[in-house]
């Protein structure tokens, strides 16, 4: 982790500073497993992510406490799971590609207009459930690989 990160988290975790998802992928020049290509996905992933979800959802996403009585259904450490930190155990290029996984589903599916995207964004708002989180993630990748297919098909 760079100096730089280090205290943009060391600023977050106090709640100094909000979390947003230039913090959690991280310093571009710390990613040194990144090509120039990847920090310019990187850069786009941010502002698609931000946009998706809204600024005020990384926070709680990274910082909700559990629900009395729903603590095995409440996202909770998506902080964990953030490339910048996942560099200390050598899983940061993993973690980073499945940053951009996600923005790159809910990028195709909101450029080429595919009906119902609004209401998965909607719900991926409101509710910071990991199974909502995990639904939204399925339901994007399922209908962005039936969009290819029905493109190929045509």
């Amino acid at each position: 982790m760079q100096s730089r990160d280090e205290e943009i988290w060391q600023a977050i975790a106090p709640g100094l500073r909000a979390i947003g998802w230039e913090a959690w992928f991280g310093c571009p020049e710390g990613a040194d497993y990144l090509s120039p290509a990847g920090h310019e996905v990187t850069a786009r992933a941010v502002v698609g992510l931000t946009a998706f979800f809204d600024s005020r959802w990384l926070p709680k996403a990274v910082f909700t406490s559990p629900t009395p009585g729903r603590a095995s259904d409440t996202f909770v450490g998506l902080g964990r799971a953030a490339p910048v930190l996942q560099i200390m155990n050598g899983a940061a290029p993993g973690a980073w590609v499945e940053g951009v996984r996600w923005w790159a589903a809910y990028a195709y599916l909101e450029e080429a207009g595919v009906p119902g995207v609004a209401s998965v964004k909607r719900d991926a708002r409101h509710d910071l459930t990991l199974s909502r989180f995990l639904h939204t993630q399925t339901q994007a990748r399922l209908a962005r690989m039936g969009a290819a297919a029905c493109c190929r098909s045509s």
